[in-house]
């Protein structure tokens, strides 16, 4: 079911995604950090574990962020986004 339209807008405004390539500069923009700080500082830190479970805790912490932090960012850059 597709979302009223509020009074006044026409529905191709209302419907415009952001455009891609803002959608990717945001993702870089949180992803590239976070992989960062992750190969430089904590990697060291757990290299005792496996080489599978390092690999298996890297994934975890980046489908959280994919999962909270980068929708939390999209939210707060809406305005942005859509310009």
């Amino acid at each position: 079911m597709a979302a009223p339209v509020p009074s006044g807008a026409t529905p191709s405004a209302a419907a415009q995604p952001p455009r891609k390539v803002k959608q990717i500069a945001l993702a870089f923009v949180v992803v590239y950090p976070l992989v960062t700080v992750l190969n430089t500082i904590i990697a060291p830190q757990i290299s005792f574990i496996p080489q599978p479970l390092r690999g298996i805790l890297i994934v975890l912490c980046m489908a959280t962020v994919l999962t909270y932090v980068l929708p939390w960012t999209s939210k707060r850059a809406a305005a942005w986004l859509v310009r």
